[in-house]
């Protein structure tokens, strides 16, 4: 019996969606039916929505969350918002998924279909692109970008050691300033009965650090942090950290504790305290509670920041996939 797609709405799909994940060779919070409905929700409207699931003898083997626009088909999302994007495919469908999806996709009307945001170990790039050649389809696949991440190990003491000298003895003499000269807390904040205000500190310092980060964050990218955020808590991902001094929020980090994996979204800092390291610090501080927590990786998105490799990250790659009709 052949592969069956279906088109979808979010609530006929939602509790198979979160059941297939598992069976999924990359599982991320970015994938989740909760993160793709609030940016649906909240940025979508105007596209039209392709949720198509692919099933094979009554079991759903995968899911294409996409969306259409000006004869452009692509990922339900957008770079600014999502570090990562990817087909759901259950291990050991990818063959019969890909057949299924291509098969329905030439009977819709498209004209490209850019996919952003792959993992380098994603299957679309195994799979995919050589199927859609092979129909004489043209196919491009570029470096987008790097996700700087780093394995974690057993305790603080084994993270520094890891390091570089140079990068151990600053983040070692940093610390030290911050201890010795204030008086600091570092904690997170997760309670969804508490966010709002939690979350209209973390707007401010995002957009006091850099001017870019102001203009980032338009009225509805933050409507979006917002309600991204709120659900996130409410599913027990998030992890709003703050960092004060003599009482005094100074900076913030916005992550996500998924599985064994905590990822870095966004922060943001008061540039008055540039000579403490605040940003760096907090993040470093971050880290060892990720350490302290048994998480194994700790991901910092999208990016390649210059204080990510100072923590020790090493670069994975995203790639773009640009497939073109004849």
């Amino acid at each position: 019996m052949g592969a069956l797609v279906r088109l979808n709405s979010f609530e006929e799909i939602a509790e198979e969606w979160q059941t297939l994940l598992s069976s999924c060779a990359m599982d991320t919070v970015f994938f989740t039916p909760q993160w793709q409905k609030v940016w649906w929700q909240e940025l979508g409207q105007q596209k039209e929505m392709l949720l198509l699931s692919v099933q094979q003898e009554d079991e759903l083997t995968g899911i294409a969350p996409l969306k259409r626009e000006n004869g452009v088909i692509s990922f339900l999302g957008d770079r600014d918002l999502y570090d990562y994007s990817d087909f759901l495919v259950r291990k050991g469908y990818e063959d019969s998924f890909y057949t299924a999806l291509l098969d329905y996709l030439e009977g819709e009307p498209w004209e490209r279909c850019e996919l952003f945001s792959l993992p380098q170990d994603s299957c679309a790039l195994t799979h995919l692109a050589p199927m859609a050649r092979q129909r004489g389809y043209e196919v491009e696949v570029r470096k987008e970008d790097v996700v700087p991440g780093l394995s974690l190990p057993e305790s603080w003491d084994e993270y520094l050691s890891s390091l570089s000298r140079k990068d151990r003895h600053e983040l070692r003499r940093k610390l030290r300033r911050l201890s010795s000269e204030t008086e600091y807390r570092c904690y997170s904040c997760s309670s969804p009965d508490e966010l709002d205000q939690d979350l209209e500190s973390f707007f401010q310092l995002m957009a006091d650090s850099q001017e870019a980060k102001s203009r980032f964050l338009t009225p509805e990218r933050q409507k979006f942090f917002g309600h991204v955020a709120q659900k996130m808590a409410s599913l027990g991902f998030l992890r709003l950290f703050f960092l004060e001094l003599q009482g005094e929020r100074v900076a913030t980090v916005m992550c996500f504790d998924y599985g064994p994996v905590r990822l870095l979204y966004n922060s943001g800092f008061n540039p008055h305290y540039g000579y403490y390291s605040v940003g760096l610090l907090l993040k470093a501080l971050c880290v060892k509670d990720a350490i302290e927590n048994g998480r194994r990786y700790f991901d910092f998105l999208r990016g390649p920041e210059a204080y990510k490799y100072d923590l020790g990250a090493t670069d994975r790659q995203l790639y773009e996939m640009v497939i073109k009709r004849s």
